[in-house]
């Protein structure tokens, strides 16, 4: 306050603020907050401000970042080492599977013409990475999209859907359907749909008309020419006025699915299903739907979104 003080600015504009004689509401504020100070605004070129850039850049920030990790810490880094991706796992065990060697037979003969082998010598089946008879490989492909948060515990089908886009082997379908009827976290939820009948227990009586509603749907009406074919039913509990709106039937069903996801959230990460909410929207947007042959992802954006089942490679990093 009181002192003289010189601003430089590679925004030019900014230069002519004191004289404008326009300005929108936030460049009124601004000459509000500043206008107790006496300041003199210059205009200097960004690239030749190199003394700000340096500044800004200083080296040795990063020496101090280094010098603050732990011994254990880097005898740890130092110890990592890299392995190879699931693609190089699968050539490997392709080269010693006899499902594999009958593959290439046919294919030297001419009798499996969908069947291809790139520069590396692995065979696919059009853009399907074909899995040798490997249980340890096939176990950690339907593992990573089956239980992991980005695809929690899809049923067979829909988990069909998603791998074969990526993988084939004989008795794939099979083989997940087994492997999903073996899944403990599965079976305690999704075993029994109906839930047990409890005691009735009377509601109490409120004391204002539309205080309370209840809800439900009627589904599985002859569709409509508008497309419904369900009606949402809302009932005053007091004056039991009820009022039916026309819909559909998808919603019964994403509730369904939804309560799925979060029970098995909770079995496998801990009771707090809120956390875990954005996984399960994650995980049904993301996975096969029978009604319209894709994943919603996929039909809303052009295309599915990348998994790390996707980014070859699977197991803890």
């Amino acid at each position: 306050m009181g002192n003289k003080c010189k601003i430089y600015t590679d925004h030019k504009s900014l230069k002519y603020i004191f004289t404008q004689t326009e300005l929108n509401m936030r460049q009124q504020r601004w000459l509000e907050l500043i206008k107790d100070y006496e300041l003199e605004i210059h205009y200097h070129l960004g690239k030749a401000n190199v003394v700000a850039e340096a500044l800004s850049r200083k080296s040795y920030c990063n020496l101090l970042i280094g010098e603050e990790l732990s011994t254990e810490l880097t005898e740890q880094l130092n110890e990592l080492r890299v392995h190879c991706t699931l693609e190089d796992q699968i050539r490997q065990a392709q080269g010693t599977c006899p499902s594999i060697a009958e593959l290439r037979e046919g294919m030297e003969k001419g009798l499996l013409p969908d069947f291809r082998k790139d520069r590396q010598g692995t065979i696919w089946l059009g853009n399907r990475l074909c899995v040798p008879h490997d249980e340890n490989i096939r176990k950690a492909i339907m593992t990573e999209a089956h239980c992991t948060k980005y695809s929690i515990h899809p049923g067979s089908t829909k988990m069909y859907q998603d791998l074969k886009k990526l993988f084939w082997w004989r008795r794939m379908k099979r083989d997940i359907a087994e492997f999903v009827a073996k899944c403990d976290t599965c079976n305690r939820i999704k075993a029994e749909k109906q839930r047990p009948a409890g005691l009735l227990k009377p509601l109490e009586i409120p004391m204002w008309k539309w205080e309370k509603i209840t809800m439900d749907f009627i589904v599985g009406l002859p569709r409509t020419a508008k497309g419904n074919d369900s009606i949402w039913v809302i009932v005053d509990r007091l004056t039991k006025t009820a009022h039916f709106i026309p819909t559909d039937g998808q919603i019964e069903r994403v509730n369904q699915l939804l309560e799925d996801l979060l029970r098995a959230c909770v079995l496998t990460y801990g009771p707090n299903w809120e956390d875990s909410l954005p996984y399960a929207e994650f995980s049904y947007n993301n996975s096969y739907q029978a009604s319209i042959e894709m994943a919603p992802f996929q039909a809303l954006y052009g295309r599915q979104c990348r998994t790390p089942l996707m980014w070859e490679e699977v197991g803890e990093r």
